[in-house]
C-alpha cells in the first residue's frame, strides 16, 4: 500500500515539471551520515532519483524526487524511504549549474528485526541542499550535493516508545540528463 502512495505522488509530481522549460532527470548516489540520533545506525548507503525543473538560463525552479537508504546494525536492518519536493533556485555559469534547494521530506522507515519487517511510520519533516552541476556533453552532466534532512520517526521498535531524530547529512555524486 505504500509502495502505490509514493509511486501515485512522484507521478503526479513530475507531470507539473513537463510545464518549466528545463526539466533535468538526475540519478544520485551516497551515503548518509546520521546525526543528533541516538540510533545505533551512523553511516546508511543511499541511492535516488531526482527530477528538477526550472529556466534554461537559471533562477527559480522546483525539485521533486525519492531517496532510499539503507543501513545495518547488529545483524538488523533499517531502511528510510523518503519523497521530497521544493523551490530550488539555480544559477548558470557556462558548464557549471550550482544550487540551492529548501522544501518538506516525507520519510517513511522500516525495521527489519529478525527477519521480521516493521513499519516505522511516516513523518512529515524539511530538508536543505546544495550542490553544483558539470556540463559535460549538452544534455549530461556531473555533480555533487550536500543535504541536510530534518525528521523524526517512531523508534519503538528497538528503542521502548522513542521518538528520534532522523537528521543526516547526505552526500550524492550525481548523475543527469537534461530534456
Amino acid at each position: 500500500m505504500r509502495q502505490a502512495t509514493w509511486s501515485s505522488i512522484f507521478v503526479l509530481l513530475s507531470m507539473l515539471a513537463t510545464s518549466c522549460s528545463s526539466t533535468r532527470l538526475t540519478a544520485s548516489v551516497g551515503h548518509d551520515y546520521m546525526v543528533d540520533s541516538s540510533l545505533p545506525v551512523d553511516e546508511m548507503t543511499a541511492g535516488g532519483l531526482e527530477l528538477s525543473s526550472g529556466p534554461e538560463e537559471g533562477g527559480f525552479g522546483f525539485e521533486l524526487g525519492y531517496r532510499h537508504s539503507s543501513g545495518s546494525f547488529a545483524g538488523d536492518k533499517l531502511e528510510l524511504g523518503e519523497v521530497y519536493v521544493g523551490p530550488r533556485y539555480e544559477w548558470q555559469l557556462d558548464r557549471l549549474r550550482p544550487f540551492l534547494a529548501v522544501g518538506a521530506s516525507l520519510l517513511d522507515s522500516d525495521w527489519r528485526i529478525g527477519g521480521v519487517t516493521q513499519g516505522g511510520g511516516l513523518d512529515l519533516g524539511w530538508y536543505a541542499s546544495a550542490g553544483v552541476d558539470y556540463q559535460i556533453m549538452e544534455s549530461l552532466f556531473l555533480g555533487l550535493a550536500l543535504r541536510r534532512t530534518f525528521n523524526h520517526f517512531d523508534a519503538a521498535p528497538m528503542f521502548e516508545d522513542e521518538l528520534d531524530n532522523v537528521n543526516a547529512w547526505q552526500l550524492a555524486l550525481r548523475l543527469g540528463y537534461s530534456f
